[in-house]
């Protein structure tokens, strides 16, 4: 699952130019959708982290999944629809963990890969909606 979504960050930091050349209104889009797949990703970790299942986290991470070619048209990133079946992919969290059975290392390197995707896509958001400061 990390994999795929270090995929989808490693695509979505690609763009980063095309995005801040987009009007201010697009980029507060991206940034927020962004930000929301951060606190989805980090709400999942946190669940994980506690060995509880993420209840309703791959249903939103779907929508979230399907808004990302809506918000993120071709013509600012190529590829937006690789992510986006990426992100579609990873967003079965039952397919890449089973609680019950998994170790506890096991469920704790989950839980913070999780953290370490969530911090990239907060990074990506924090750009586009407050603005690069370096």
């Amino acid at each position: 699952m990390s994999s795929l979504l270090f995929n989808v960050i490693t695509l979505l930091k690609s763009g980063i130019g095309s995005y801040l050349k987009a009007n201010e209104q697009k980029r507060k889009e991206i940034g927020g959708l962004m930000l929301s797949i951060s606190d989805c990703i980090s709400e999942a970790a946190n669940s994980i982290r506690k060995s509880i299942y993420p209840h309703g986290k791959c249903a939103e991470m779907e929508m979230y999944a399907n808004a990302l070619d809506d918000i993120i048209t071709p013509d600012i990133l190529p590829n937006i629809g690789l992510a986006k079946v990426d992100l579609m992919n990873a967003s079965s969290i039952e397919h890449f963990i089973n609680l019950e059975t998994s170790t506890s290392k096991e469920i704790i390197d989950t839980a913070n890969q999780l953290e370490q995707v969530a911090g990239g896509f907060r990074g990506i958001g924090n750009i586009l909606t407050r603005g690069f400061k370096p």
